[in-house]
């Protein structure tokens, strides 16, 4: 289940990443956001287009962490369901942003960055997982 959640962020990051570059996303903030700045094939970046960029990069990061952890260590769920609602927070709300004006999402992205620096702490921090809980290398070789 953590595997395919993982997966399903890392190819949502991806479409959005395309889309932010160089899709109907890329159009909408474009032609919208009266801080681009246009000299003909040039865009310099608004802060909205900026923010969407930063979104899909901390989403796929968080998605390959996610996959490993996933697949190393299946028995850590904390850090998992800490990014899962960080990646939601974080980056959707940098998402929604860069398409809207709506100001009361700005609170969540904090919120959303604390959940994502929670996972990780939560790793550093924990106890390693019981030698019992550990697969043998037999069971290790699927």
């Amino acid at each position: 289940m953590y595997l395919r959640l993982a997966a399903f962020f890392g190819l949502t990051g991806v479409i959005l990443g395309a889309l932010g570059a160089h899709g109907t996303v890329y159009d909408q903030i474009v032609a919208n956001d009266p801080l681009v700045v246009k000299e003909g094939d040039l865009v310099v970046l608004s802060d909205r287009l900026t923010n969407w960029k930063t979104g899909v990069f901390y989403q796929l990061i968080h998605s390959v962490a996610m996959m490993a952890l996933a697949v190393a260590a299946p028995l850590r769920r904390v850090p998992i369901l800490l990014w899962t609602a960080g990646i939601l927070l974080f980056c959707g709300s940098l998402y929604i942003l860069s398409l809207t004006s709506i100001p009361w999402l700005a609170p969540l992205t904090p919120v959303g960055g604390l959940l994502l620096m929670g996972g990780w702490a939560w790793l550093l921090l924990a106890p390693s997982p019981s030698p019992a809980l550990s697969p043998t290398p037999a069971q290790d070789q699927d």
